[in-house]
């Protein structure tokens, strides 16, 4: 309303393909205008419950009583794009036995559409018997406040008497099947062995043991070898054929196995192919 007391009319109408915009006293838009408002940065602020997108544990299998375990926690902030940076909370359930503590344990400034990381780690109490426990959590989200819930999984094994969690090691070939070569050519072959226990087992000695060769076949290795977990070493395998008939490949299997890996699950073994032009 002005000085004079006329009111004005906000509002923009669209007549065919013109707008018309209304400016007389008490004057109403025609009833058969449409009315088109365009709200965009008005619409309303929408929450919603922040939603776990990953769950990755540092070093995947069970580990003994007492030694921890890492998990990385990603959680998107689900509000609508016209709400404001928000506050995620990760809160553990309260057990027994079990140390959960995430690292941190609030993340400000998460935008709509926007990750954050949470870093938990999970230890049992020396005295749990091997076992399986899902541990559960809430995630709180403010200013406006939504939660979800989400678990972590834990199990605990007595296989490694000494704290230590002895995992399969990994090996990796470069060239298992070469081309065919000449009659009495020697071939090597690169084992890459990969010591994959956690740091609280301590290093190992890996040893590559070729199978038996056959009576055409000459078989070396080179090794032992000390390896720390998480590090590795290249063997060098090598092998030697002569009267052996054209492209009909000779196969020359192995184990590598360690003085702290010597049982069936604990061991790796692969094969290689040698083939004669």
């Amino acid at each position: 309303m002005n000085g004079n007391g006329i009111r004005f009319w906000s509002v923009v109408t669209m007549v065919g393909m013109s707008a018309w915009l209304v400016g007389c006293a008490d004057t109403a838009p025609p009833e058969d205008d449409t009315v088109v408002v365009v709200r965009g940065a008005l619409d309303p602020c929408v929450a919603a419950p922040p939603v776990v997108v990953e769950t990755r544990e540092e070093q995947p299998g069970p580990v003994a009583p007492g030694i921890s375990k890492i998990y990385f926690v990603t959680v998107r902030n689900a509000d609508s794009a016209t709400c404001g940076p928000s506050t995620i909370t990760f809160t553990p359930d309260q057990f027994h036995f079990f140390s959960i503590v995430p690292q941190p344990s609030t993340i400000g400034g998460v935008s709509p559409g926007a990750t954050a990381q949470f870093r938990v780690v999970v230890t049992a109490d020396a005295s749990v018997p091997p076992s399986t426990t899902v541990l559960g959590y809430t995630l709180i989200k403010g200013p406006i406040t939504t939660t979800a819930r989400g678990s972590l999984t834990l199990t605990v094994t007595f296989d490694n008497p000494n704290g230590c969690n002895r995992q399969r090691l990994a090996i990796a070939i470069d060239n298992p099947d070469p081309p065919p070569v000449p009659q009495g050519t020697v071939v090597p072959y690169h084992v890459t062995v990969r010591n994959v226990d956690n740091r609280e087992c301590g290093q190992d000695v890996f040893r590559l043991v070729p199978d038996p060769p056959n009576r055409f076949e000459t078989v070396t290795t080179d090794g032992p070898f000390l390896i720390f977990p998480q590090g590795s070493a290249v063997f060098t395998l090598t092998v030697q054929a002569v009267a052996v008939p054209p492209n009909q490949p000779l196969q020359q299997c192995f184990t590598v196995s360690g003085d702290h890996h010597a049982t069936a699950n604990l061991t790796s073994s692969a094969c290689v192919r040698y083939r004669t032009q």
